[in-house]
């Protein structure tokens, strides 16, 4: 109601004022009476004790003050408002009284005002205000230095009139030092308006308190400047007297802190029976630091349970505000108001030094002094704009700054200015080294003062205490102590109160408070990362030292706690890496527990989540990388790695998430698109499932104190791991890593999220589970990982790319395990046959080799020593021979007659990983040892040709009686496990090494560097022998063999090596005439895999029969399907209607209306009396219709996007998003619900479906039993779409492109030509046809309408996947279906223009013949039917036949003619990649032949 009168009343004198102005009277007192309204609401906005550094709108603080509404009236009046600015102030000349009143106004009125627009665009306003700020008289001086305060806030402003400033800063200096030795007489008689301490006798309420009022005037008086002296701490009245002691317990402040605990009883008691009961001891004991609330709620700024008047706390909390009569305080105010923004200029340093700007601020600092809080909070606002430079701040720290401001009264307006003193004070580290220096109790009351601003200060001050000990956590000094007081607790407790966290979060919270709330986020959460970081490298060095005290190593000086840590986060990542190795399972790190049994851990996954919906603004990124980090910290205590894996509930909502899928989403980048997110996620990831194998104390038994089981207190390492590798496998992590692993973009930190994926992979892939799934995927069966080895993505981050490439190889012999000793180009099959040739024992006769040496003797001149060879040896004469002066080319005999075998040396290698990499062999003689096998190892030293190429280490050495050492070359294409490269292994992690020192800095050394030292350690000793030459090139030419053997007969020098291919007697030839013949032999058939063979011939063979097209005009088809009897084919359009047409002519038999959007599928029933259909959009999206004498609906299915019916027909499942229903075909009732959003993979094109036996349900990749409506398994998701099918056989299920086994769920292995491939089963289920869907209602992106398969559909063998054919249909494929016999199958065919729209004209449904080629006479009926229908496409459609790609597995040809020899036309085809070309049909004839 308040606010009401004052705006009505502020309006009428507008009214009166407009009449004045028409009249020609003086405008004065008008201004003077606004001006009034403006203080007095002004002075009860005060009293609400508003954040002093909230510089918002009244209005938009507090909705409800009087004042936002009078300014909001006042603002309206635009032609007042112009008036006062041009007219009053910056026109005014001779008015000096006018002048006054309006700067007065204006003064009253800049909360309300936009300064940008009033100081910038009003002309001449500025240099008005410097004018009347020096030469002017009071109070329009003071009014016009209050103005420029205002004015020179605004940066541009400020740089524009620098010269001025320069000028008329020293000028407010030496103002405000005149002003301050004013006698206080004088100053109490310029404040009449100053509340008198005589009001606090009778204050309302007094005799709640159990005070009872004074006999007489006389002991009243004196009683109330015992009470005033006590409350404002301010030093006692010239007349000394002797205070009661008794009045002690009846003072009202002594009594509040007494009940909130800043004073204990015994100090009060202390000052009782003092001597001198006088104002020092009791301000001393007044003073100590405030004990610690427990409370988490802030406090008021009065206490609860305070029995003191506000009258008495009213000077010392919020002061008062004068305009009007201007006081000397107010005059002092205003100068300090524009000498703030000054401050922080270097220019103008030289003035704050001259005239002693440091003494001026300590003394209206002391409260002792100055007797206004206001005017204390602007000299701290002026204190925090000059600690930004540091030789100040030096100064004010020496003059014990920080014990004036320890002694500032809380709770109080100013002690709010004090929480901006101590944020500059903490970033010049120079200056807090220097207050770490200070004595104990001072640091320590300093740490508690702050943390008071934590809990009982304004929003405010406890955002500049966040950000205070956020930059003083560096300081081990500050960090104990806030440790000591229970810090911890208070700062989560700024965040944890916050609406956005709680349970019921206010749906009316503004942006206001909401960006608020998210500033407090991200300063809190930078304050803990920065808290733990400051811990993890105490730890370190402490367990450093420790190790270096066991090793008995001499100690260096550990850092002093006055000096600040400074780590960079390479260094906060290696220190946790190496804390994680170090520190045992259960050993317990106190600041890691205090926040987990705060429940810190869970909150800051809470906001996580929530983060993860809030509209971007500017300090999100931050924030996110912030609590990630402090994560990754404090992950080395298992207790919160299995809090990752818990399901967190996220405030005011009922779904929950686990933590691990919320970072495995930011990893991602989908959410919020920052690669400094994307990399805090993977190091968090990182620490979670790379931890070593084994910790110390992980293998303690569960069992304590005799018979009796007790409950651990901690799970066993190895369980914490294998829940860690679960969830983040159970929330679809391998995809994710997987998906970072293929960044090419941003291009310049690609490099970087590569290579912290593939290490977390890494770590990953130590499951067992992880790791068979891992080799089934393209990335190790096509090779990908080696093609993304070859080079980086930015050749200037190359050294991220040999991260990646050091953790690819770690990776491929984790998932392979064996050594990687071939090149980047080589597939997991290749390699797999590269192991085979390289575990082969190669054998061959000694005297083919001598023969041969014989005849190069013999070529070169030597006949003596060739002939003397001859003797000895007893060799054939040269004509037994091939001449080896022929050229190698021709005679490929040139070999060495010595054995080799590998497999003892590969075993003594995996024992010993510390071995050389490159040992070289020597040669033995003797005719015995020739003959007999040897171990050889591996060498790195040569090239193929057999230059050296660099040195090479020690030899390994063989605890074996007839071992031998041989050296051999390395082939850049096949390289033998004998010339294998042998990567030594990574040292055994332990305590002692787990830190390494350097440059006196505590620092862990990486693998990477172990390695190179380790190499560069090695001494270099390899040697060529004729023996390690030639048993190379033997084993070369066995690995050219199709089918390698490990166990070979004894190879021959003077003849080709080939391993013979396995074949048996039945085997069915690949011809087709033959083949037909062979079956009278062996039927049914003709021989093994004949049926296979068949299927290949048969389903690569398709013949378009007839055409349908719509009647209507203005729609197309986009389902299909056979009708039951087979007589007529079921196609739905998109406007909702379903069409039967007449199987045999094509015509028109019904149409009906079902839907009122496009059709996505129809069903029919298999006695063909029922028919499913589903929908786009519009409600019923489902329904089951009656496909008797009359077409009608039998129940509707409201959100089930797609249905279909069970395979015995009793049952309908619908898919409604993640969600499965199952319903009663003959009631329509629902039976189950199977959906569990902890299991959820979130396909894009979900649909639910049943096994072949009914019994299990396919769901969102989740398998389900239907019996019990129990979960089985989930499935790893590999793609974003496609969610899977079962195979007709009932033992796997497909999904994209992975093949899952149904009875292991294991991986069996992925068909890449499957990818984003809707799979349709021909009723043998035999067959496959994949085909990409084209759908009208999904926007089309242009990748997928240049996809090859886009326009094309693929038919797979169903029983090994590999690839029959690929039919070209020239346009966009809708949907396809197959008849019960199999002859038959049904496309819709459309034509996708540029726009991506179907063009109706084009489309139509297209009947093939299976197994059936076109004949010339149909070339003629469709010259006809094309005609019409594709204009340009009908030259194609007369020449040739549809475009076919045949593939067969057996040997990977293709039979394009009927010939006897199947070599003269093939061609080697990729069995999992498309093939359009012959360029491309090169990459698979090893795949093929391996399978």
């Amino acid at each position: 109601m308040a606010a009401l009168d004052s705006t009505g009343e502020l309006l009428s004198y507008l009214e009166k004022w407009e009449r004045n102005i028409s009249t020609g009277q003086t405008p004065v007192p008008m201004l003077i009476k606004l001006a009034e309204i403006v203080e007095k609401e002004t002075e009860v906005y005060l009293k609400m004790d508003p954040d002093p550094f909230d510089d918002r709108h009244p209005i938009r603080a507090d909705p409800n003050c009087g004042l936002g509404h009078v300014l909001k009236a006042l603002f309206k009046n635009e032609t007042f408002m112009n008036k006062v600015l041009q007219s009053y102030i910056v026109s005014s000349s001779s008015s000096t009284e006018l002048s006054t009143t309006a700067c007065r106004l204006l003064l009253d009125i800049l909360p309300g005002l936009e300064v940008s627009v009033i100081f910038q665009e009003t002309e001449g306003l500025v240099d008005k205000l410097f004018q009347w700020a020096e030469f002017a008289e009071d109070p329009l001086k003071s009014y016009a230095t209050g103005l420029l305060a205002a004015a020179m806030e605004l940066q541009d402003v400020a740089t524009n009139f620098r010269d001025q400033n320069a000028h008329l800063v020293p000028i407010m200096l030496q103002r405000l030092h005149k002003l301050k030795r004013a006698p206080p007489i004088e100053t109490e008689k310029a404040a009449p308006r100053t509340a008198t301490p005589s009001s606090s006798a009778c204050r309302p309420f007094a005799h709640l308190n159990n005070e009872k009022p004074p006999p007489d005037a006389k002991h009243n008086s004196d009683s109330d400047a015992e009470s005033t002296a006590l409350c404002s701490m301010s030093p006692p009245p010239v007349k000394q007297q002797t205070p009661n002691c008794n009045s002690l317990d009846r003072s009202p402040i002594v009594k509040s802190m007494a009940r909130s605990g800043s004073i204990s009883p015994r100090q009060i008691d202390s000052v009782r029976n003092s001597v001198e009961c006088g104002q020092q001891e009791l301000e001393k004991a007044l003073g100590k630091s405030v004990k610690s609330v427990k409370s988490v709620k802030p406090p008021p700024v009065v206490s609860e349970s305070s029995s003191g008047s506000w009258a008495e706390m009213q000077p010392y909390v919020i002061g008062h505000l004068t305009m009007w009569p201007l006081t000397p305080v107010t005059e002092q105010m205003l100068i300090l108001r524009y000498l703030t923004p000054m401050g922080e200029y270097q220019e103008l340093l030289s003035f704050v030094f001259e005239h002693r700007a440091l003494d001026l601020v300590l003394h209206y600092v002391d409260l002792s002094h100055n007797s206004d809080v206001r005017l204390a909070f602007e000299a701290l606002k002026y204190l925090a704009s000059l600690l930004c430079h540091k030789k100040f701040a030096i100064e004010f720290i020496n003059a014990s700054g920080v014990q004036v401001l320890l002694h500032v009264v809380r709770p109080s307006f100013a002690a709010t200015g004090v929480s901006l003193c101590l944020y500059y004070l903490a970033f010049c580290e120079d200056a807090m080294e220097k207050v770490c220096l200070l004595p104990e109790h001072t640091l320590k009351d300093l740490v508690s003062y702050a943390l008071w601003l934590l809990e009982c200060s304004h929003e405010s001050g406890r955002c500049h205490a966040t950000m205070f000990f956020g930059a003083s956590f560096a300081f081990s000094a500050v960090l104990q102590l806030f440790d000591q007081q229970d810090g911890l607790r208070k700062l989560l407790n700024v965040m944890s109160m916050l609406h956005v966290l709680t349970a019921d979060e206010p749906a009316g919270l503004g942006d206001d408070e909401m960006f608020a709330a998210r500033q407090t986020i991200r300063h809190v959460s930078n304050a803990l990362r920065k808290y733990y970081e400051a811990h993890l490298v105490l730890k370190v060095e402490q367990m450093k030292r420790s190790s270096m005290r066991l090793q008995g190593v001499s100690l260096p000086p550990s850092l002093p706690s006055y000096k600040a840590i400074q780590v960079s986060q390479e260094q906060v990542q290696a220190f946790t890496e190496s804390l994680l190795e170090s520190m045992p399972l259960r050993m317990r790190w106190q600041p890691v527990d205090q926040l987990l049994s705060l429940g810190g851990v869970t909150m800051l996954l809470q906001v996580l989540g929530l983060m993860l919906e809030w509209s971007p603004y500017c300090g999100r990124s931050e924030t996110f990388v912030s609590i990630m980090n402090l994560l990754s910290i404090c992950a080395v205590v298992t207790k919160v790695q299995l809090q990752l894996c818990e399901p967190i509930k996220m405030p005011g909502k009922e779904v929950t998430t686990c933590g691990v899928s919320t970072l495995l989403g930011l990893s991602e980048g989908l959410v919020i698109s920052d690669t400094d997110v994307q990399r805090a996620a993977l190091g968090v990831i990182i620490i979670c499932v790379c931890g070593p194998q084994s910790r110390l104390g992980g293998s303690v038994g569960r069992f304590t104190g005799g018979s009796v089981k007790r409950r651990p207190s901690m799970r066993n390492g190895e369980d914490v791991r294998s829940k860690m590798w679960n969830a983040v496998r159970g929330n679809n992590g391998i995809m994710t890593l997987i998906s970072q692993m293929m960044l090419s973009t941003p291009i310049s930190d690609a490099d970087a999220l590569r290579a912290l994926a593939c290490k977390a992979l890494t770590g990953l892939s130590r499951s067992d589970i992880v790791k068979q799934i891992v080799s089934k995927l393209p990335l190790f069966s096509s090779g990908h990982l080696q093609r993304l080895m070859k080079e980086p993505v930015l050749h200037d981050k190359r050294q991220y790319h040999l991260q990646f490439c050091e953790y690819a190889r770690q990776l491929i012999e984790r998932v392979t395990g064996k050594p990687l000793t071939t090149g980047p180009d080589v597939s997991l099959s290749q390699f797999n046959k590269l192991d085979v040739v390289a575990q082969t024992c190669i054998t061959y006769n000694d005297k083919e080799l001598l023969q041969l040496i014989y005849q190069h003797l013999q070529n070169k001149g030597l006949t003596e020593t060739a002939h003397t060879l001859q003797t000895e040896v007893c060799l054939f004469s040269r004509s037994s021979y091939v001449s080896f002066a022929s050229p190698p080319a021709l005679s490929p005999a040139s070999r060495l007659a010595r054995a080799v075998v590998n497999s003892p040396v590969r075993s003594g290698l995996a024992k010993n990983p510390v071995a050389a990499t490159s040992p070289s062999t020597s040669l033995s003689s003797g005719a015995s040892s020739l003959r007999n096998c040897t171990t050889q190892g591996a060498s790195a030293g040569f090239s193929a040709n057999g230059a050296q190429t660099g040195p090479g280490p020690e030899p390994i050495r063989l605890n074996l009686a007839t071992s031998r050492h041989a050296s051999s070359s390395v082939a850049s294409s096949i390289p033998a496990a004998s010339s294998s490269v042998q990567r030594p292994a990574t040292l055994s992690r332990s305590r002692q090494r787990a830190f390494v020192q350097k440059d006196g800095n505590f620092q862990s050394q990486s693998p990477v560097l172990k390695q190179r030292q380790t190499l560069l350690d090695q001494p270099s000793s390899s040697k060529v022998t004729l023996d390690s030459i030639v048993t190379e090139y033997l084993r070369k030419q066995h690995a050219m063999c199709k089918i390698p053997m490990v166990v070979c007969p004894p190879f021959s020098l003077m003849e080709p090596h080939h391993c013979p291919e396995p074949r048996l007697r039945s085997s069915v030839p690949h011809n087709v005439t033959a083949r037909i013949s062979h079956k009278r032999v062996y039927p049914p058939h003709g021989g093994f895999e004949g049926s296979r063979l068949d299927r290949k011939y048969i389903y690569s063979r398709f013949r378009p029969l007839r055409v349908y097209r719509d009647t209507d005009d203005g729609s197309f088809f986009t389902c299909c399907a056979f009708s039951a009897c087979e007589q007529f084919l079921v196609l739905g359009t998109d406007s909702g209607d379903l069409k039967l047409y007449n199987f045999s002519t094509a015509t028109e038999a019904g149409s009906y209306v079902c839907h009122s959007s496009a059709l996505t599928s129809c069903q029919p029933s298999s006695d063909g009396r029922l028919m499913l259909t589903s929908s786009y959009w519009r409600r019923p999206l489902s329904a089951l219709w009656s496909m008797g004498d009359i077409f009608e609906i039998r129940h509707s299915f409201e959100d089930d996007q797609h249905v279909e019916f069970s395979h015995l027909g009793d049952r309908i499942i619908g898919t409604k998003e993640e969600m499965a229903r199952i319903y009663d075909t003959n009631t329509g009732q629902k039976i189950v619900t199977l959906y569990n959003q902890d299991y959820a993979n979130s396909y894009a094109k979900n649909q639910a479906c049943f096994s072949p036996s009914d019994d299990l349900v396919l769901n969102d990749g989740v398998l389900w039993d239907v019996r019990t409506s129990r979960f089985i398994h989930k499935f790893d998701k590999f793609n974003p779409d496609i969610s899977g099918r079962f195979h007709p056989m009932g033992l796997e299920i497909v999904i994209n492109s992975e093949i899952w086994d149904l009875r292991t769920f294991h991986l069996l292995h992925t068909v890449s030509a499957l990818d984003q491939c809707q799979v349709v089963f021909n009723h043998a289920g035999d067959v496959i046809y994949g085909v990409i869907h084209e759908d009208e209602e999904v926007d089309m992106n242009e990748e997928m309408l240049k996809s090859p398969f886009g326009s094309s559909f693929r038919t797979f063998d169903a029983s090994d996947y590999s690839n029959i054919a690929t039919i070209d249909v020239k346009k966009n494929i809708y949907d396809i279906c197959t008849d019960k016999s199999d002859f038959h199958i049904a496309v819709i065919e459309n034509q996708i223009g540029k726009t991506g729209l179907s063009d109706e004209s084009l489309s139509i449904c297209r009947l093939y013949e299976v197994g059936r080629t076109r004949e010339e006479d149909d070339d003629q009926e469709d010259e006809e039917e094309e005609e019409d229908e594709e204009g340009v496409d009908e030259e194609e459609d007369e020449d040739q036949d549809i475009s076919l790609f045949l593939d067969d597995d057996e040997g990977g040809e293709i039979e394009l003619v009927n010939t006897d020899d199947d070599s003269d036309f093939s061609l080697d085809l990729d069995d999992d990649e498309s093939i359009s070309d012959d360029s491309a049909a090169d990459d698979d004839n090893e795949e093929n032949s391996d399978d």
